[in-house]
């Protein structure tokens, strides 16, 4: 069974690195989308085929950052009961933790 000490470092580099996935990720959609956006003509098929675009970008961004927005803040969340001292059991935060990977709602 992990330690108080250990619960904290690995919701630390549980959340930080999904943070920055997000934000690496985001950056390039944006980026599919201006190179999309640069190579359409100003016309109405140029216009249509940039906006299937956006939603399909915006799909695939979506579906990929919920999974790691999720866990992000579900971790961000242990971390400060942890932190205020509401959770010190290290049995009862492996079992969150649990939950949390199952995909359910972390308990307030």
């Amino acid at each position: 069974m992990l330690s108080l000490s250990d619960w904290i470092s690995f919701l630390i580099s549980e959340k930080n690195p999904n943070i920055g996935i997000i934000v690496s990720f985001t950056a390039l959609i944006l980026a599919a989308f201006a190179v999309v956006k640069s190579v359409t003509n100003n016309t109405l098929l140029g216009g249509i085929s940039a906006a299937l675009m956006l939603v399909f970008l915006a799909i695939i961004y979506f579906r990929t950052i919920g999974r790691y927005g999720r866990r992000a803040r579900e971790a961000g969340k242990l971390l400060k009961d942890i932190i205020l001292g509401n959770e010190r059991d290290p049995s009862k935060i492996e079992e969150r933790w649990k939950l949390i990977e199952g995909g359910q709602k972390n308990k307030p």
